[in-house]
């Protein structure tokens, strides 16, 4: 889990270091931040449409800037949701909480265009202004006999405008 922490800090200060974030304004307080974790898919993904119900449990690090770089620390993050996917694509929202240091209500809305990233939009208004997006890569992590994705684990990277 150490090893984990410190390769998402490396890549949000890599992110942050080549200019990806830039403020927008004097008071503006943008940042990013990188989460991993696993969760849960029922009935499961197979390769007709169905209606999925899903989990997710993530830890990741926040970090802002302003003027200065500053890292908020760890942030816990869980959510459920409801979606229709296949192997190859999906929709679906979800909601739910991150706990940390900049503690929110989290929720949004995705879209699958291919069989390994997420995109999404969402709001989550304990965050600077209250509203997220981002890219997730999706692994499945359990593959059962009816050749349905029941588990799956995300990495992804949150844009905090």
């Amino acid at each position: 889990m150490r090893n984990r922490i410190a390769v998402m800090v490396g890549l949000v200060a890599t992110v942050v270091g080549i200019g990806v974030l830039a403020p927008t304004g004097a008071s503006a307080d943008t940042g990013v931040m990188v989460l991993a974790g696993q969760g849960t898919v029922s009935p499961g993904i197979t390769i007709s449409p169905n209606n999925e119900t899903f989990t997710f449990a993530g830890t990741g690090v926040i970090v802002t800037t302003t003027t200065n770089t500053t890292t908020h620390g760890i942030e816990t993050c869980t959510w459920t949701g409801g979606s229709s996917e296949t192997f190859a694509t999906g929709i679906g929202d979800f909601t739910g909480n991150c706990v940390g240091a900049l503690t929110s209500a989290i929720s949004g809305s995705f879209i699958r265009s291919n069989v390994a990233e997420y995109t999404f939009t969402g709001s989550a208004p304990g965050f600077t202004n209250g509203t997220i997006s981002g890219v997730c890569t999706f692994v499945p992590t359990n593959l059962d006999t009816s050749t349905r994705i029941t588990a799956y684990s995300l990495e992804c990277v949150i844009s905090i405008p």
